[in-house]
């Protein structure tokens, strides 16, 4: 593997690699070879890049010798003992060929032959794996709020301070709604408490990673069938529609043939009276038609993709995308601002004032100047524009968007 490519793992590897089991295995490995414990978060971070394809097997061992400041042959020797204690146990889920890079190391084929080696790898996995589906198979939550308490609800995740608790629950919100991937999650979790972080470390750090990525494997994965659910369901109604529209245009056809026959006899020719309406319709003049636009005459908009852009450019259509639910959108739009904010204030201030001039919050503010003008409230103002079937925010919107304002201050 010459660079480095994202790579999907599988579940099972997934539910291994992040485990409390391997967390606790490069503690002991680290040990082993006189290296810092409190280096294993790096250890852990460099080897589910590896896994992930994001880093090249090259690059894993010089990022292993920069943070742990060991000589190269100890490093070369911790890299054996995590390829061949973690990785040959997943071996077949990777992007790469985890026994040539034992080769590569100087490991002869020795590490196949043991059949009791092969039988505690699968093991361990299937351990870890059982972990991961207790809390897969017990009833998913149906919402965001939900699942946050059924994670934070975990003694691993619970803090003696309040403010604490409180930092927590918003972490593990902004991962369950995808705002964070795991990895930042991680370095949330990790970060120093007067730096915005938690400060957590060791195994309990294990413990709650493996909890959080379970719930949200589950979250999703009824997220997923639901969707498919509602989608198939969909176009069911749909061909149930157009099979009951057909049926409608048919019979409505045999009944003004047979009105017209009433009319004018049955000697007269159906077909060659329709073909002659037929002729007469392509005679009409093209200024009477009405052109579609042709390929040329549409302009494309460039659009740019940066969490500040996203904001600026926030349609009503982009904002209905982010949610179903109103304040959901909304809450999502706030989360994308606090993960600014972390890059420095400087860049929440210019999130925020990206948002205040987005035309979906345009549509807000002269919904709100239209209902003050003309004195009949914002649900008649709102209820004007369905009528006149003008682009309009609902009134769920409009409130949603309120109580997002209120909160988006600096």
């Amino acid at each position: 593997m010459d660079k480095a490519q994202t790579f999907t793992l599988s579940d099972d590897a997934g539910f291994y690699l992040w485990s409390a089991d391997v967390f606790e295995l490069i503690e002991r490995l680290l040990q082993e070879e006189g290296a810092a414990q409190k280096k294993t978060e790096d250890v852990f971070f460099f080897l589910t890049q590896l896994c992930e394809g994001k880093i090249t097997p090259a690059i894993f061992i010089a990022s292993l010798t920069a943070s742990l400041g060991l000589p190269e042959n100890r490093v070369r020797a911790l890299a054996v003992s995590l390829y061949s204690t973690i990785l040959l146990k997943i071996a077949e889920s990777l992007p790469f060929n985890v026994r040539e890079q034992l080769a590569e190391l100087g490991v002869g084929s020795e590490i196949d032959s043991p059949a009791a080696f092969i039988n505690a790898d699968a093991q361990d996995v299937e351990e870890a794996r059982d972990r991961a589906a207790a809390v897969i198979k017990s009833p998913p939550p149906q919402d965001v709020p939900a699942v946050v308490k059924v994670i934070c609800d975990h003694e691993a995740f619970g803090f003696s301070d309040p403010l604490l608790n409180d930092r927590c629950k918003k972490i593990v919100e902004s991962r369950v709604r995808d705002v964070r991937d795991a990895a930042s999650t991680r370095a949330q979790f990790e970060r120093p408490v007067d730096k915005g972080g938690l400060g957590v470390s060791g195994r309990r750090l294990a413990d709650i990673l493996e909890r959080l990525e379970a719930t949200v494997f589950s979250y999703e994965e009824a997220q997923r069938k639901r969707h498919e659910e509602e989608k198939l369901k969909a176009v069911q109604d749909s061909l149930q529609a157009r099979a009951a529209k057909a049926l409608g245009a048919k019979q409505e056809e045999t009944l003004l043939d047979k009105r017209f026959n009433d009319l004018v006899g049955t000697n007269v020719d159906t077909q060659k009276m329709r073909t002659a309406i037929e002729e007469a319709k392509r005679v009409i003049p093209k200024s009477h038609l009405i052109v579609a636009p042709t390929m040329q005459e549409i302009a494309f908009e460039k659009r740019l993709t940066g969490p500040v852009d996203e904001l600026r450019h926030m349609t009503l259509a982009d904002f209905r995308r982010l949610s179903r639910d109103p304040a959901e959108a909304a809450t999502k739009i706030k989360d994308k601002v606090e993960l600014l904010e972390e890059q420095g204030y400087d860049k929440k201030i210019e999130g925020v004032k990206a948002w205040r001039s987005c035309p979906v919050n345009s549509l807000y503010l002269s919904l709100a100047r239209e209902a003050l003008v003309s004195g009949i409230g914002i649900a008649a103002t709102i209820a004007q524009h369905a009528t006149k079937k003008e682009e309009s925010l609902t009134t769920q919107e409009y409130q949603a968007i309120l109580a997002l304002n209120g909160e988006l201050r600096f």
